[in-house]
């Protein structure tokens, strides 16, 4: 490796999240050149991770989820989570289901704003449910996440795969978890895209 493509992935390894740079260095590491795993290693104990924790830690971090060009990108927030395991998924589901009944008594109450916020109230937990709870999950495990909006768009479906999600397992739980090809730069690809050697 020349000193140019060294320090080019210094500067690369050192823009990383320490979680995907800890998951890289140990889980994935058969993806990469030993000179790139002794890069982030480096980066690694830079930012206060020892070497003989690193797979310990990374164990702890779920797989990195597919983004590139014409991918939609995933965020991952407190309100709209990339994915939920079936606990955070069980803890949110009956948030949002007591939330919204909370809401709706309390709108009870309030005779001029009832007809127009009832319908904002259904229409809004309908849309988190869709987006910030059947979304993440299906990510979680392994269920196309197409699947989980079409299913969103009718009542019936709806109920069912909101009920049928609580007991589909993690597909990290599997061990199955596809890892994305990534470029010799370290950037996620396209599924689409042929793959890439590593660095």
């Amino acid at each position: 490796m020349s000193p140019k493509e060294e320090a080019s992935l210094r500067q690369l390894y050192s823009t990383w999240p320490l979680e995907r740079l800890a998951r890289a260095a140990s889980v994935e590491k058969q993806q990469y050149t030993p000179e790139a795993v002794a890069i982030m290693l480096v980066e690694l104990e830079q930012r206060g991770l020892a070497t003989d924790s690193v797979a310990k830690f990374a164990s702890t971090v779920p797989p990195s989820l597919p983004s590139g060009p014409g991918r939609v990108l995933v965020t991952d927030t407190w309100l709209l989570p990339a994915r939920l395991d079936r606990r955070q998924y069980r803890i949110r589901a009956a948030s949002v289901v007591f939330g919204t009944v909370a809401l709706a008594v309390l709108l009870e109450f309030i005779p001029f704003l009832q007809p127009a916020s009832f319908v904002i109230l259904a229409v809004s937990s309908f849309l988190y449910c869709a987006l910030g709870l059947l979304l993440p999950r299906c990510r979680d495990a392994g269920v196309p996440s197409g699947m989980a909006i079409v299913f969103a768009l009718f009542p019936f479906t709806a109920f069912l795969t909101f009920f049928v999600l609580f007991f589909i397992p993690s597909k990290a739980e599997d061990g199955s978890a596809k890892q994305l090809p990534e470029t010799p730069a370290g950037a996620p690809v396209s599924v689409d895209q042929p793959k890439a050697t590593r660095p």
